[in-house]
């Protein structure tokens, strides 16, 4: 998940107040509370937003929700994470998940040893062959591998680099091979029993990223010896990937997709500038890429995904009390007595439908948010929302008023505050996020233009004086520069 749009400590001194009024409220009030069904919350839509599948304690299972939703129509044979995974191995998933993991995947687990993908810091760090020793730092190496995928290169050029792609050669093919199947499915995993959908390991997401410069790399090699059709083959397969991991459901994989499709556009230019493309290859790259759109996904991440850890984190406190809202803002230090009578309230003082009432509104605005038709239109409407929300957080912390709004009623003051609270704190940066899919978006938009250029200046031998004369032979319209 993206990062918590507030600080920590700047939720303690409300929380601490909210305790001690709640602690005074009026006890006709918790023999209310205490004639209540067992469950904290309504299980609804207008609150949990989903009412099944259940826990054993009656509340949302929103980690096994979600599952569903991801895995529907995936079969071993047709997702990319099976063979992705058989290339990378399973050091990088998280050994109390690592059974399970591939249980779920539909595979036996993978053995420790084999012939895996070895990153270029590891290859670099191995003592033999001669041509993969080096003392570069690991900024260095970055550096080397920055290189490599923005240039055609040959192995007397960067041996250390050739000499890495030689080693992985097993594990690039798997991974062109994950690139070439419809579906991607990483099971959602968390290491405690209980785990929430904020604790999620997303092994996948980020190691797709690696995968996809490795192919980058292997992409200008093959450029710099003249092989074209190679390297476009390796380009295609990034972009592919970067697909793939746009199908996970949570803001994370958008913005990885994103990256590594940015990856690719980054060859596709170089392919452009130096492949000496004919204009029949190079059309033929143009829609290729116009073949796997990459389309708008951040909504839909929004309204699944983040909407859902929302409301996962909010019954997990109403269930467990406010004690575990050190769990949820990434911290593991316990508060004492004060987590006690935190709990305390949250059992007895707090409507919790409020705040899960209070959550889907926002969620439900920054859908809309994003769906609108322009891009002017869906910045304007982020940038309300956020300053709104930067409204909410100041609110939160102004804890003198809160004594008088208690008067009017202090269950319902005390449940919209600390709804506040969990608005500020938990709603994803997705400003940054939509102007990341902007920018992507328009980036392959560029590199369809970039080939619809190489095929003018094959034919032409130079490009042309203005971007309107590729009308209409080279190009059916030219899309809007939405910046």
């Amino acid at each position: 998940m993206l990062a918590l749009a507030c600080r920590k400590s700047c939720l303690l001194l409300p929380l601490a107040i909210l305790a001690r009024l709640a602690f005074a409220a009026d006890q006709p009030e918790s023999s209310a509370a205490a004639a209540k069904p067992r469950l904290a919350v309504t299980i609804s839509k207008e609150t949990t937003r989903i009412t099944e599948p259940l826990r054993e304690d009656g509340y949302p299972d929103y980690l096994a929700a979600l599952n569903q939703i991801a895995s529907e129509g995936v079969t071993p044979e047709n997702n990319a994470a099976v063979p992705f995974w058989q290339a990378m191995g399973p050091k990088e998933i998280n050994s109390d998940i690592r059974e399970r993991f591939f249980a779920m995947l539909g595979i036996a687990s993978l053995p420790e040893d084999g012939q895996y993908y070895v990153s270029l810091e590891e290859h670099a760090r191995k003592p033999a062959p001669a041509e993969s020793q080096t003392n570069e730092t690991v900024a260095e190496l970055w550096e080397v591998l920055d290189e490599s995928m923005g240039r055609p290169w040959t192995e007397d050029e960067l041996p250390l680099v050739a000499a890495w792609l030689k080693a992985n050669e097993k594990p690039l093919e798997l991974f062109v091979e994950a690139s070439l199947r419809p579906r991607r499915y990483d099971p959602l995993l968390t290491v405690a029993d209980d785990g929430l959908l904020i604790e999620v390991l997303l092994p996948g997401a980020q190691e797709s990223r690696e995968a996809a410069r490795a192919l980058a790399a292997r992409a200008m090699l093959r450029l710099g010896s003249g092989q074209v059709d190679a390297a476009w083959d390796d380009l295609l397969a990034v972009h592919r990937l970067g697909r793939l991991v746009n199908q996970g459901t949570t803001l994370i994989d958008a913005l990885v997709g994103i990256a590594i499709d940015g990856i690719a556009c980054r060859g596709d230019n170089v392919l452009i500038a130096h492949g000496r493309l004919t204009s029949r290859q190079a059309l033929s790259m143009r829609d290729k890429l116009r073949e796997m759109p990459f389309g708008r996904t951040m909504t839909a991440k929004m309204d699944g995904a983040e909407r859902l850890m929302y409301l996962d984190s909010v019954t997990a406190i109403a269930r467990g009390g406010l004690d575990q809202l050190d769990r949820i803002a990434g911290s593991g230090e316990s508060r004492g007595a004060a987590s006690a009578i935190l709990g305390w309230a949250g059992r007895v003082a707090i409507d919790w439908d409020v705040p899960l009432q209070m959550g889907n509104p926002w969620y439900d605005r920054l859908v809309a948010a994003g769906q609108k038709p322009t891009y002017a239109e869906r910045k304007a409407a982020m940038n309300q929302i956020e300053t709104e929300l930067k409204d909410t957080a100041a609110k939160v912390r102004d804890v003198k008023s809160l004594a008088y709004e208690m008067l009017g009623g202090p269950r319902r003051v005390l449940s919209e505050r600390l709804g506040q609270v969990f608005v500020s704190l938990l709603l994803p940066a997705v400003g940054a996020a939509l102007e990341a899919e902007e920018r992507g978006l328009m980036q392959r938009q560029l590199a369809e233009l970039g080939f619809s250029l190489a095929a003018y200046r094959a034919d032409h031998g130079e490009y042309p004086s203005q971007i309107a004369d590729l009308l209409p032979k080279y190009a059916e319209a030219i899309q809007e520069d939405v910046f």
